[in-house]
C-alpha cells in the first residue's frame, strides 16, 4: 500500500509539474521553483483525496486552481490569474482524457520527455541572458515641470514595448520615481503594459516623459523616445532601473566603450 501511494504521488507530481511548466512558459512566467511548489501542492492534494474521497469532487477541487494560479504567476491581475486557472483546468481535463487512453508508464515517459525539454530550454535561455552585454548609464527624466536623475542598467534583454506606440520601455522602481511623480498619476496619463520576467508576470503602469536625456561628462545628450514603467516592487539584482537596448548607442553623439 505504501509503495502504491508513493508511486501515485510521484506520478501526480510529475504530471502536474509538466502541465504547470507548459502553462507558465506559455504565459511568460516560468519559474521552476514556483512550478515545483505548485506541483507539490497539487500532488499532495491528490494523495489527500485518497484518504478523504469527498475532496475529489470537482466543485471542491476547482477553488484550488486560483491560489495555484496566483503562486504560479508570481504577480499580475485577476484577469491573468483567471486565464491561467482556465488553462490549467483545460490541461487537467486533457490529461484525464489521456489517462483513460494510455497506460500510466507511457504518460509518465511523455511527461519526463516534455519536462526535460522545458528544463533544457530554460537553462539555455538563462545562459543566454547572462551573456548579454549590459552597461550602466545615468538618465535624466523630465515630466510635468519636474526632473530627476538616476543610474540605469542597459539590458539588451529588455524587449518591453508600449503596444500602441511601439516605443521601448524603461523600467524603474516606483520608489525611485517618487520625486518625479509625487503620488498617483492621472488615469489619462498612463497606459498598462503586460510583461513577463522580473521574477513574475503581469501588467505595469507606464507614462510618457516630456524629455529624456543621458548624462555624460557633464553634458545632457537627448536619448531615444521611450515610455517609463513604474515597477511597484523591487527589481531583481542590485539595479533599480533597466533601460532598453536603444540606449546603448546614441547615433552620432554617444557611444559606450
Amino acid at each position: 500500500m505504501t509503495g502504491s501511494l508513493e508511486a501515485c504521488g510521484l506520478f501526480n507530481l510529475l504530471m502536474d509539474a509538466a502541465l504547470l511548466a507548459v502553462v507558465a512558459r506559455a504565459n511568460g512566467c516560468l519559474s521552476f521553483r514556483r512550478v515545483l511548489l505548485c506541483a507539490c501542492i497539487a500532488a499532495g492534494y491528490s494523495l489527500l483525496t485518497i484518504a478523504v474521497p469527498a475532496l475529489a469532487h470537482p466543485l471542491v477541487q476547482l477553488p484550488l486552481l486560483f491560489p495555484i494560479s496566483l503562486i504560479l504567476c508570481g504577480s499580475g491581475d485577476a484577469h491573468r490569474w483567471g486565464s491561467v486557472a482556465f488553462q490549467l483546468l483545460c490541461g487537467a481535463a486533457l490529461i484525464g482524457g489521456l489517462c483513460a487512453l494510455f497506460p500510466p508508464r507511457t504518460l509518465l515517459a511523455l511527461c519526463l520527455t516534455l519536462s526535460s525539454a522545458l528544463l533544457a530550454l530554460h537553462i539555455l535561455y538563462a545562459v543566454r541572458r547572462k551573456r548579454m552585454f549590459t552597461w550602466e548609464v545615468r538618465v535624466s527624466l523630465c515630466f510635468q515641470g519636474k526632473s530627476i536623475r538616476f543610474p540605469a542598467l542597459i539590458d539588451t534583454g529588455n524587449r518591453l514595448r508600449e503596444p500602441m506606440s511601439g516605443l521601448p520601455v524603461l523600467i524603474a522602481e516606483a520608489s525611485l520615481l517618487d520625486g518625479l511623480l509625487g503620488g498617483e498619476l492621472a488615469p489619462g496619463l498612463t497606459r498598462q503594459v503586460a510583461f513577463g520576467g522580473l521574477g513574475g508576470c503581469g501588467t505595469v503602469r507606464c507614462f510618457h516623459p516630456d524629455h529624456v536625456w543621458i548624462c555624460r561628462g557633464g553634458q545632457l545628450i537627448p536619448a531615444p523616445e521611450i515610455w517609463v514603467a513604474v515597477y511597484p516592487g523591487r527589481i531583481p539584482g542590485m539595479q533599480r532601473a533597466l533601460a532598453p537596448p536603444s540606449f546603448a548607442i546614441i547615433p552620432g553623439k554617444y557611444e559606450f566603450q
